[in-house]
């Protein structure tokens, strides 16, 4: 399950609405709660049995999201849930309506099975807290008696920035196909895989690809596209090595400067040796930044972002830092606060797309970064081969690839 970046609930996980039980135990939890429901709420004069159906398998969700939660994080954990209705699009649960969902909440609030703890508008969000028969689960629950219904979206199209995103219900292309066809190819590999963190089996893995459009109504999949869901993208670097795959610790292998490499075989232009953010006259880290944001943004760098700040001395402003990185790239200094960090994005996510699906065809799984992988010791060769043969065939250049 994804962490929260809620600034307040640091304990918190997001609810996934495409789980379900794959556990006797859990499944007569669900069936447990659902007659008692039944039970303590007035039956309507006509009763659909569509919606009998529906409300088990609302109750049998809640039950897999709160025990996946209980094994795999700290105790005191809470749920994240959008109590807002909202239209039904593509990426939501079909016949999962978020009124209904709401109601069986509040019953079980009522109960006495979980404390509700109501959102802020545009703060925090509302989150649940297990009590009663959903506080019981065993020591020995496990990940694997929570699995994941197929059929969620794995192409995801949105608009707007990050604080005003809308997603796009668009209609279905050979492209959009295709991709999501690669994407069922991908997760399908790690059904089977062993992934703990600290020693703690991990819950079901669902990657998904997400793109960026100017315009509802411009259905585009050429903008942005990286692969997201993996808890471990959200991993502080300290505690990467934490992870364990298939039994294996894990080699972190990535692009070496891919960004810029990008931008100048975008500009058709050759980089200079060695490592790009190097030479600047910034640390690494900070040079690092610095082209990334220049190359995300529209419009010149004004101000400095603020972990970029944290490290640069004092005197350090947009635009020295700007005129830093254009004198060691001159050929790709045009393309400074163009916003052309969504097309190169674009370009590195085929890249590591068609990377993992090489080692999938290995049988190897790999866990995806943004400009990079996570593998096992043993299949550090296979994975770095996987890496540049596929920036070869994606980009007609090979790659340098490095091991952090």
């Amino acid at each position: 399950m994804e962490p929260s970046d809620d600034p307040i609930i640091t304990t918190a996980v997001r609810y996934d609405e495409w789980l379900i039980p794959a556990d006797d135990h859990l499944l007569d939890l669900s069936r447990r709660l659902y007659n008692e429901l039944e039970a303590n709420t007035p039956s309507p004069t006509l009763y659909h049995p569509k919606a009998a159906a529906r409300k088990l398998a609302m109750v049998e969700n809640l039950v897999a999201n709160i025990a996946l939660m209980s094994a795999v994080n700290v105790a005191g954990s809470r749920l994240i849930i959008s109590a807002r209705n909202s239209s039904r699009d593509r990426y939501q649960r079909p016949e999962f309506p978020k009124k209904a969902f709401m109601l069986i909440v509040r019953w079980m609030e009522g109960q006495g099975h979980l404390i509700r703890y109501p959102g802020i508008a545009h703060r925090v969000k509302t989150t649940l807290e297990p009590k009663g028969l959903l506080a019981l689960f065993p020591k020995q629950v496990s990940p694997r008696m929570v699995s994941r219904l197929e059929g969620a979206e794995t192409i995801w199209l949105s608009t707007g920035s990050t604080k005003s995103r809308k997603w796009v219900d668009y209609a279905d292309t050979p492209q959009t196909r295709q991709m999501r066809e690669e994407m069922s190819v991908i997760n399908g590999a790690f059904r089977d895989a062993e992934i703990m963190l600290h020693g703690k089996l991990q819950g079901p893995v669902h990657l998904v690809r997400m793109f960026r459009t100017d315009h509802p109504s411009s259905e585009r999949f050429d903008l942005h596209g990286r692969i997201f869901g993996g808890f471990w993208q959200y991993l502080p670097r300290n505690q990467r090595q934490g992870i364990r795959l298939n039994g294996q610790s894990i080699v972190e292998l990535d692009f070496s400067s891919m960004f810029p490499r990008l931008a100048y075989i975008e500009a058709g232009e050759e980089p200079p040796d060695g490592d790009l953010y190097a030479g600047v006259g910034l640390p690494r880290e900070a040079a690092k930044i610095s082209m990334a944001a220049l190359l995300w943004r529209n419009g010149p760098m004004q101000r400095l972002p603020n972990k970029l700040k944290e490290l640069l001395e004092p005197g350090w402003n947009g635009n020295r830092v700007t005129a830093a990185l254009a004198l060691k790239h001159p050929a790709i200094s045009g393309m400074f606060g163009t916003g052309c960090g969504l097309r190169l994005a674009y370009l590195e996510s085929r890249v590591l797309v068609s990377a993992l699906l090489k080692l999938v065809r290995k049988d190897i799984v790999a866990l995806p970064m943004h400009d990079g992988l996570f593998c096992e010791r043993g299949n550090e060769a296979a994975c770095r081969s996987a890496m540049e043969q596929a920036s070869e065939e994606v980009l007609g250049v090979r790659l340098p690839v490095g091991k952090k």
